[in-house]
């Protein structure tokens, strides 16, 4: 394998001697833009593997941020249901407290009546 390599080596350089210098600076130009292409090629991809690293970040970050926002969704919910049954609770005692009042003012209302009655009464037979 090793002789084949250097008879290519040496085609090569054989064919290379036998070139015009138009040649040779037409062939040296091409490998120059090869290597200005090579090094190109290596800078996109370095790029395209950082913005991959970066989309992944960013996946992760919103994998992370999806969990959190359920589980803040939750809180949320039950807060809600929390603070629901203390305003249904709320409204209860406002109502029983209007039903105390009325019981307070009917009862003072009867007993300012039981009062003159007695009065009345007493008067009566005194």
């Amino acid at each position: 394998m090793e002789f084949k390599e250097l008879d290519g080596l040496r085609d090569a350089l054989a064919n290379l001697r036998g070139l015009s210098e138009e040649e040779k600076s037409e062939k040296a130009m091409l490998c120059s833009r090869i290597q200005e292409q090579s090094q190109l090629i290596c800078i996109l991809k370095r790029r395209s593997d950082e913005a991959l690293e970066r989309c992944q970040i960013l996946e992760l970050l919103n994998t992370e941020l999806e969990e959190k926002m359920v589980l803040e969704a939750e809180k949320l919910k039950a807060k809600s249901a929390h603070a629901q049954q203390l305003e249904e609770r709320f409204m209860t005692l406002a109502a029983n407290h209007e039903l105390m009042i009325r019981f307070k003012d009917e009862h003072k209302s009867q007993n300012v009546k039981l009062r003159e009655e007695n009065e009345k009464l007493r008067r009566g037979e005194g």
